[in-house]
């Protein structure tokens, strides 16, 4: 069996899909690039960039059996002015599909696109996944890979070509989820285990993960090394924020803001003027009073000098305020704090250290935010 009759196989079944589901969408991305062309000849039908769709005309020709629209991953971003949105292009898609099939084929997975709220083109989608390659679809016969990704067997690239372009495709969150998945948890060529099932998606449909029956797998483990290594590249040239940063941050602040306001009213409760002394102990305030020093009072002597030492600590130094036996976790549970301090310093800390939030980052800060205006 050659190239032409893997996409053959491959193209039927996204046709036999798409009379089924009536709206598909299929990832795609660089470890399919050899059989693209080909896949695309082999479906035979009417075809438009997603771009093209939203700036025709509706109705300017009827459509039979399926319209497949290409390029779909240039609506993951749709900031730019003049470019159409999501939700144009669901309205076109939901009247097109009273004529016809449709099928979104994109570069990029699902859990790049930006999330529309009510209902979402992307979401509603059926993912269709295209097969790696079978040992008898291998042109040059079966090779030693572990699995049969197109752009190493048909297009003879390098795996560490490969790599690079597919981690390129997968967006943001999903190099966040597999920064933690293959570093912070120590996952190695396990990392599979320690991602999202929308993580688990993403990869699967970009060639690099398959499922075991138990959970999933590294489809090239004797290539982890160049998959680590490329994983790292593409981090390093991430320079653009997250669309989600802005928020998290603000969610961060007012919670930060929160506690330090319960801690400050408490203080002044119990020792009025001289709360300022008796907020931490000896150790926490020096450390305020050399921060406050070194950054916007050079001239301070004592802890008293400073309007607020309590914004010269971080979360960590107020959580230990917070469970002193002094304030007594400010009528809260300890196991509470205890499971804000799991949840909540991480995400601190990536956001401190200019690292990449992850995708559940902003509903557990948006959450925390919520419980301790309710509990403070």
């Amino acid at each position: 069996m050659d190239f032409i009759d893997a996409a053959k196989a491959r193209s039927a079944s996204i046709r036999a899909d798409a009379r089924r589901f009536k709206l598909l969408f299929v990832q795609m991305g660089a470890a399919f690039s050899p059989l693209r062309a080909q896949i695309l000849l082999e479906l035979d039908c009417a075809t438009l960039t997603a771009r093209e769709f939203c700036d025709s005309e509706i109705g300017q020709s009827e459509i039979a059996g399926m319209l497949l629209l290409t390029d779909l991953e240039e609506f993951v971003d749709t900031g730019m002015k003049g470019h159409p949105t999501l939700g144009t292009l669901r309205s076109k898609v939901l009247q097109q599909l009273e004529k016809s099939d449709v099928c979104l084929l994109s570069r990029s997975p699902r859990s790049a696109f930006p999330k529309i709220p009510g209902s979402s083109l992307i979401e509603d989608a059926t993912v269709h996944r295209v097969p790696l390659l079978k040992s008898g679809e291998h042109p040059f016969g079966p090779i030693n890979l572990g699995a049969e990704i197109p752009a190493a067997a048909i297009g003879n690239t390098n795996f560490s070509e490969i790599f690079e372009n597919v981690l390129t495709e997968l967006g943001l969150s999903t190099l966040a989820a597999l920064d933690y998945a293959v570093y912070e948890s120590m996952g190695g060529r396990q990392f599979p285990d320690f991602l999202q099932p929308g993580e688990v998606e993403a990869m699967r449909c970009a060639g690099i993960v398959e499922l075991n029956g138990e959970g999933a797998d590294f489809t090239v483990p004797q290539r982890f090394s160049e998959f680590k290594h490329a994983l790292d590249v593409v981090l390093s040239r991430v320079t653009e924020p997250q669309e989600d940063l802005d928020l998290v941050m603000k969610g961060l602040w007012t919670i930060e803001r929160l506690i330090r306001k319960s801690i400050r009213d408490e203080a002044w409760n119990s020792s009025k003027g001289s709360w300022r002394k008796n907020v931490a102990n000896k150790d926490l305030l020096a450390k305020a009073l050399d921060r406050a020093k070194i950054d916007s009072y050079p001239a301070a002597k004592n802890i008293s000098e400073l309007r607020d030492p309590l914004e010269w600590l971080s979360l960590g130094e107020l959580l230990e305020i917070v469970n002193s036996s002094t304030f007594g976790g400010l009528g809260v549970a300890r196991y509470s704090w205890e499971r804000f301090r799991i949840e909540i310093l991480p995400i601190r800390n990536r956001i401190s250290h200019m690292r990449l939030i992850k995708k559940e980052d902003l509903a557990t800060v948006n959450l925390w935010k919520s419980q301790l205006r309710r509990m403070l």
